[in-house]
C-alpha cells in the first residue's frame, strides 16, 4: 500500500470544530495541541457531542500563545497554559487532572452551547494514561487514522440516503491517501509505520457512536439520515463486541514531527 499524509487534524478542545494543519510535532500523548482542553459540568463530567451536539459549530484557531474559540462574530481567546484551581475531570468513567481556564470562559462556552459547563486545561504535571498508554483528553489513545479511500465508499454506501459525510464527520488527526482499497487501513492494527520523524503503531480498530450523524459544519444531529444505521449495517463486527468500527486507533513509537504529504512508511 502506498500512500502519504493527505491531511492533518488538532482539536484543541475536545468535541470542538477540527483544526486543519500543515504540520505537528508529536508527543507520545499525540499531536501537539490536540485534545489539551475539554468541557465539563459542574461535576467534572465530559460534556461531548453526544449529547450536545452543537459543539461541533464552534471553531478553533492557534494564536500563539492563546486558542482562540469562536462561533459567528462571538469569540474569546483563552491561554494555552492557563493558570487555575486544579480538578477532577471524569472522561467516560476515568478520572483526570485538569486546571479550570476561569469564569470568563467558563460563561462564554455555557452561552454558545446553552447548557452550564466549564473549560478545563489538562494538567501537564499530571500524566494520563489509557488504553494507549500516555494520552491527552482523548478517549483512549493519542491519534486516530483514516483513509479517503474509506470516507470515499463510506459516501457510496449513503448514495441513496441523501446524506453524505467527509473526514471531519469521524474526526481523524491523520487522514492519508493511500488510492487502496477502503478499509485498508485496518490492516495496520499491529503493525508500525512512519511518517515524517514519527514512528506510530496501529492499537485497535476505533468503535464509534452516534457524532457521525453530527454534521460537522452545523452541529446538528440527524439520526434519520441514517450514517450510523449505515455503518451498522457494513461495518458491525460480532467478533468485537458488536461494535461498529471505521479508522484505527495509534499509538506513538516514537515522536517526532508529521506534515501533510509526507509518505506513509510501512514496517
Amino acid at each position: 500500500m502506498n500512500a502519504y499524509l493527505h491531511r492533518l487534524f488538532v482539536h484543541p478542545v475536545k468535541s470542538l470544530a477540527s483544526l486543519s494543519v500543515s504540520s505537528s510535532f508529536v508527543s507520545r500523548s499525540g499531536l501537539l495541541h490536540d485534545r489539551r482542553f475539554m468541557v465539563c459540568d459542574a461535576q467534572g463530567k465530559l460534556v461531548s457531542q453526544r449529547t450536545v451536539p452543537k459543539m461541533a459549530s464552534i471553531e478553533t484557531a492557534l494564536q500563539q500563545p492563546h486558542v482562540r474559540l469562536f462561533c459567528g462574530n462571538a469569540g474569546i481567546s483563552i491561554p494555552l497554559s492557563p493558570e487555575g484551581e486544579v480538578v477532577t475531570v471524569n472522561i467516560h468513567g476515568n478520572s483526570a487532572q485538569g486546571i479550570d481556564c476561569g469564569n470568563d470562559a467558563a460563561h462564554w462556552i455555557s452561552d454558545m452551547l446553552g447548557v452550564q459547563c466549564r473549560l478545563v486545561f489538562q494538567d501537564p504535571n499530571v500524566l494520563r494514561e489509557d488504553k494507549g498508554g500516555e494520552v491527552s483528553f482523548a478517549d483512549a489513545y493519542p491519534l486516530l487514522l483514516l483513509s479517503r479511500s474509506t470516507v470515499f465508499q463510506i459516501n457510496q454506501w449513503l448514495g441513496g440516503t441523501g446524506c453524505s459525510v467527509t473526514a471531519l464527520n469521524f474526526r481523524p488527526n491523520l487522514f492519508i491517501d493511500s488510492n487502496g482499497l477502503p478499509f485498508q487501513e485496518d490492516e495496520l492494527v499491529g503493525r508500525e509505520f512512519s511518517i515524517g520523524t514519527a514512528r506510530f503503531k496501529g492499537a485497535s480498530l476505533c468503535s464509534r457512536c452516534s457524532v457521525v450523524d453530527v454534521n460537522p459544519a452545523t452541529g446538528i444531529r440527524n439520526r434519520e439520515l441514517g450514517v450510523m444505521k449505515t455503518l451498522s449495517d457494513w461495518r458491525r463486527m460480532r467478533d468485537l463486541g458488536n461494535g461498529v468500527f471505521v479508522g484505527v486507533n495509534c499509538v506513538v513509537v516514537n515522536p517526532g514531527t508529521v506534515t501533510v504529504n509526507d509518505p506513509v512508511v510501512f514496517h
